[in-house]
């Protein structure tokens, strides 16, 4: 949704006034039975909360695990002094508070915790968003509080990304493996296609490459804009290039029809321009025309966004395909072209 939206403007107010949040990273801990009695299991809880709010307080909201609840028996030990808020650091009283809460609580909140057989645990942090670049700077700071602590112990180890910023940092750290393979699969089906269409390797390659321009372009609109690469805006950027490779096919095959009728290439291409190219601007305005549209009546960011994206991606196309695609034609002059009208005013 839009800024102004007030969900977001709700949204906005509770970052603002609590401590909570929707957006949280997880700490796992997995290991042998009741090994969360070992004490660096909680230590290297407590150790991995302090670092992230120190390196992000301006986004590190708060923390929940089984920390919190020991942290506070060692206040209620010391007559409340707030001084103690913090686990013991004596091992054998570590031990005693753990084994405290274990007794003394109830399943359905200490098992919010640790699962029953004390085999794991985690440790749950409260961020103010999960924008592109502050995901970015919460995972820089997760791995370089265990480029100085170790992930594995005697008993067990820790393991990270959990919780919805974990999950989005999956992702993204997926889609940046799979993007350039993908539009690489994109582009090569493209090629393949219009060289079996045309029958000629040569039409394949000036039919795609074009489209790295309209691509890039695309990519900077969506830098300029922050829209991050997901499982979302990435098919559009193939549907994209996909949707806009067909202009340029109508004055390719335009151009094969007339050459045998045409007084050399340069007659050829203009005639080529003002029939198809006439009909490229209409289908190509009608269909921008409609889905630009959803930048301004949608109330979903990501549709109005992405009804802009398409459009500016079709419209990079259309003029390509009546501006650079007869300028290559002129120049390379493709036996393709000469060869299958030639073929083709035989029959």
């Amino acid at each position: 949704l839009w800024s102004n939206h007030p969900y977001n403007q709700d949204q906005a107010v509770i970052d603002r006034l609590f401590d909570a949040s929707s957006e949280n990273l997880m700490l796992f801990y997995e290991g042998k039975k009741e090994s969360i009695y070992n004490p660096a299991v909680l230590n290297t809880f407590e150790a991995f909360d302090r670092s992230m709010r120190q390196k992000l307080p301006d986004i590190y909201k708060t923390s929940m695990s089984l920390n919190n609840m020991a942290e506070m028996i060692n206040v209620t030990m010391h007559d409340g002094d707030m001084l103690w808020f913090e686990l013991p650091k004596n091992e054998d009283l570590l031990l005693f508070v753990i084994g405290y809460i274990r007794i003394n609580t109830g399943p359905d909140l200490l098992f919010r915790f640790v699962d029953p057989s004390l085999e794991r645990s985690q440790i749950t942090i409260f961020f103010a968003d999960h924008t592109s670049d502050n995901l970015n700077r919460i995972r820089k700071a997760a791995y370089d509080f265990f480029a100085d602590h170790p992930m594995k112990l005697d008993t067990g180890e820790f393991k990270l990304a959990g919780g919805r910023i974990g999950l989005e940092m999956a992702v993204n750290e997926r889609m940046i493996e799979s993007h350039s393979l993908i539009d690489g699969m994109v582009l090569g089906g493209i090629c393949v296609m219009c060289t079996i269409f045309f029958r000629s390797l040569v039409a394949g390659l000036m039919l795609t490459l074009p489209l790295l321009i309209s691509n890039a372009r695309g990519y900077a609109y969506m830098a300029t804009n922050n829209i991050g690469l997901t499982i979302n805006t990435l098919p559009v950027a193939a549907v994209g290039a996909g949707v806009g490779v067909d202009f340029a096919i109508y004055i390719y095959s335009r151009c094969i029809e007339e050459f045998p009728h045409q007084n050399g290439w340069i007659d050829t291409i203009m005639m080529a321009v003002r029939t198809s190219g006439k009909a490229v601007v209409f289908t190509g305005l009608t269909t921008i025309l409609a889905i630009v549209t959803w930048y301004f009546i949608s109330a979903m960011r990501f549709q109005a966004q992405m009804g802009f994206f398409v459009s500016m991606l079709l419209l990079s196309n259309m003029i390509l395909s009546v501006t650079l695609h007869p300028f290559m034609l002129y120049m390379f002059k493709p036996r393709f072209v000469t060869k299958q009208a030639s073929h083709s005013w035989k029959a």
